[in-house]
């Protein structure tokens, strides 16, 4: 019988620099397949960075905070910063996951190349967010000839050193790539077969609040109110309200508070900037209101958390 949730990991909080070489400015990611060596269950424990797993062989159960889905051959899972997750799988001599780990500071130097990708914020924070509450499922699965194509990419990756520059600027490039097909793949139904049965069911009116959780991930910073959001789509005030907490399980409002305060922890952690300047270029009034919210978030202050996690600034 399968468990509510896997046990907490003997890791519970994964931080950069425990994964991630501090010394080196070209370790940005780490690439490597988890089986029956490594063991499973995955406990549940949470990093301060991206991940993106991928099930290459078997099937199993992913858990993410208090929700659980099939993790089947060809399932790819994107794992924001601080977010619970592990894996249970009844099969762990054939469940076998390749793990790409990702240094904060990727997405700070390869920024204008991935918001260019027409995917990458639903890929990389909308489906993760509708992943907490849904039973639909809203993630990639990638088909079997598909999978097999890069599955000699994976070994690639995987094989590439964590030390050796040469190696991490190839890698970091590879992955780069990798992210790229993942985006291409999500907008296209012939790859996504969960996004065409979804369309065929009802779910126009949940294709359309994407829209505008992707507009909101995309302006974060600026300004923005409902009755913007809901003309975009063409629903009343209250109707997108009432639509958006039906998918989201959160208003509107309430889920631009969150990418916000998201966005804020991966710049304490990936650049110098200061608090204050971090929480007025994030959409917040000023940094005792984004304050406010970060510790409603993550329990703690802007400042415990930069220091907790051994920021890249104290490199």
């Amino acid at each position: 019988m399968l468990p509510q949730k896997p046990k907490t990991h003997r890791i519970k909080e994964f931080t950069q620099t425990r994964c991630f070489n501090p010394d080196s400015k070209f370790n940005l990611t780490s690439c490597y397949f988890h089986n029956k060596d490594l063991g499973f269950p995955i406990g549940m424990h949470s990093h301060s960075f991206y991940e993106i797993n991928v099930v290459v062989k078997g099937n199993g159960i992913h858990y993410i905070e208090n929700n659980a889905v099939s993790a089947k051959t060809g399932s790819v899972f994107i794992i924001p910063p601080n977010i619970h997750h592990g894996y249970w799988t009844d099969e762990p001599e054939s469940f076998k996951i390749f793990h790409v780990l990702l240094n904060l500071a990727f997405n700070e130097i390869y920024k204008q190349e991935l918001l260019s990708l027409s995917n990458y914020s639903t890929i990389f924070e909308i489906e993760p967010q509708l992943r907490l509450e849904s039973e639909t499922p809203y993630f990639l699965v990638l088909k079997q000839d598909t999978l097999l194509a890069l599955n000699t990419e994976f070994e690639e990756m995987a094989a590439l050193s964590d030390e050796l520059p040469d190696d991490q600027i190839i890698k970091n490039g590879k992955v780069l790539s990798f992210i790229g097909k993942l985006s291409s793949m999500y907008g296209d139904l012939r790859h996504n077969k969960m996004q065409a049965d979804h369309i065929k069911q009802k779910s126009y009116g949940s294709i359309l609040i994407m829209k505008t959780m992707e507009y909101i991930t995309k302006n974060y910073s600026e300004k923005i109110d409902i009755d913007t959001l809901s003309q975009m789509i063409h629903m009343s005030r209250s109707t997108y309200i009432r639509h958006f907490k039906s998918l989201c399980k959160c208003s509107p409002i309430d889920y631009l508070l969150k990418i916000r305060v998201q966005h804020a922890a991966e710049r304490l952690l990936s650049t110098n900037q200061s608090i204050t300047d971090i929480a007025l270029n994030c959409g917040f009034y000023d940094s005792t209101h984004f304050s406010k919210y970060f510790k409603q978030y993550f329990f703690t202050t802007p400042s415990e958390y930069r220091s907790k996690n051994n920021s890249a600034n104290n490199r």
